[in-house]
């Protein structure tokens, strides 16, 4: 890898309502603090149990890779989740849990950003 500014150019980003599928390649469990970068900016308990779930898009000959983080309760050996949580609206829109090389619907938001549809 070589930085050239003078050989640079910017690429532009998608715009929006582009629809795409991927694949969930990866999902690695632990807690919210484990996955959020910006921890004074979330809302929720950091400590409470997470998946953070890695997707690929294949979108025009380019990859592009998308993370999406669901939390969820533990009961005795049980996983819960709210019908209301990401979790829930995921089984809910997929009709079962997250799994790796599950195929996701994804659509690009007004910043051109891809979103994972879950409702």
């Amino acid at each position: 890898m070589v930085y050239n500014p003078q050989k640079s150019e910017e690429k532009q980003g998608l715009g929006a309502g582009i629809s795409a599928t991927g694949v969930i390649v990866s999902i690695e469990d632990g807690k919210t603090s484990d996955f959020v970068k910006n921890l004074e900016n979330w809302k929720g308990d950091i400590n409470s149990p997470a998946i953070n779930v890695h997707i690929e898009i294949m979108h025009n000959n380019e990859k592009y890779e998308l993370q999406k983080l669901f939390n969820y309760k533990n009961e005795g050996d049980k996983t819960v989740f709210s019908s209301n949580s990401n979790l829930g609206k995921y089984k809910k829109y997929y009709r079962k849990l997250p799994e790796s090389s599950d195929q996701v619907k994804l659509v690009t938001n007004a910043d051109g950003f891809f979103r994972l549809l879950i409702e």
